[in-house]
């Protein structure tokens, strides 16, 4: 019998001395004939990945910059003990659809409530990737090691469980799609976009109203910043119509993001001191470290306008 997912221990670069470690699911999905093992990284600053039946270290493949995406590959690990995933399905579900998150313990039914869109790094609310929210049918009282599991409508993967709500019982899970995006990609490093003071009102063959574009992938209508974070990629190419004009834009120009905070896989440590960017904002929150040192972090953000300047001591 094969399993349906592998568990995973991340642990986090080093910070004040110690490494964080959390525990997620991981599983396989086969595209374009290449298997890959899925996950996700929470934003936290990885500076390793391992194996937790035989604690061997994994390659990680993409760290992404802008999603909540961990992709390894099949090293060291026993691919003939795990399921290969090979039917995807890019279209989000409707709202009341029944879908399915599937550990090696239990199957997990929801029912499908609709979409929200959450900033990608929790700073920028301009740049947002959609989640499917699901409702649980029983209560989940234990979710440690649950994110990264796979969910499916029928024998379809359409997502990667993310995050729960354990008070409403509401599950957030990622597309599967930006998965697919993120390998598809050249760069996961930076996010590209139009000019901020560019006015479109048409990419490829889809107008755009109210600042909403359709996805064809997605079948949604979505924010056209989130389309070009999406579709963007270095020298890729976005037909537009700009005041009337059919234009090609061919390197698309990387948009800058609220507070200019790199996104960065990393904290970056030199001579003692971080880089802020929303990685380390996310472990100083797990690492319970003091609250007057987090509110001096903030006025320090709040009071510099030179991202030049947005390092800081520990």
């Amino acid at each position: 019998m094969t399993n349906e997912t592998l568990p995973l221990n991340i642990k986090t670069q080093i910070f004040l001395n110690k490494n964080l470690e959390q525990k997620l699911n991981s599983f396989v999905l086969n595209y374009q004939k290449n298997n890959y093992l899925i996950s996700v990284h929470h934003q936290l600053p990885i500076n390793s990945v391992y194996n937790l039946l035989n604690n061997k270290e994994l390659n990680i493949k993409i760290n992404s910059c802008w999603s909540e995406v961990l992709i390894m590959d099949i090293q060291n690990i026993d691919i003939n003990e795990l399921n290969i995933n090979y039917n995807i399905q890019n279209k989000l579900p409707k709202p009341n659809e029944i879908v399915f998150i599937k550990t090696n313990e239990r199957t997990y039914i929801t029912s499908v409530i609709d979409y929200e869109f959450i900033p990608y790094d929790t700073i920028s609310e301009n740049l947002t990737i959609p989640y499917i929210r699901t409702k649980l049918e029983h209560t989940i009282d234990n979710i440690s090691g649950l994110s990264g599991s796979p969910v499916f409508i029928k024998d379809k993967l359409i997502g990667v469980f993310s995050k729960f709500n354990i008070k409403e019982s509401i599950a957030y899970i990622i597309p599967i799609y930006i998965f697919i995006k993120n390998i598809n990609k050249k760069d996961n490093t930076n996010i590209y976009g139009l000019p901020i003071d560019m006015k479109i009102n048409k990419i490829n063959s889809y107008n755009i109203n109210n600042n909403l574009v359709y996805h064809p992938s997605l079948k949604i209508m979505i924010n056209v910043n989130t389309y070009l974070m999406l579709e963007g990629d270095y020298k890729s190419k976005i037909s537009v119509r700009h005041d009337g004009t059919d234009i090609t834009i061919s390197h698309m120009i990387t948009k800058p993001i609220k507070l200019n905070i790199s996104n960065e896989k990393f904290i970056i440590n030199k001579e003692h001191k971080y880089k802020i960017n929303v990685r380390l904002l996310i472990l100083l929150k797990k690492s319970n470290v003091n609250k007057q040192i987090i509110i001096c972090l903030f006025n320090h953000i709040n009071n510099s306008t030179d991202s030049n300047n947005l390092w800081f001591s520990f």
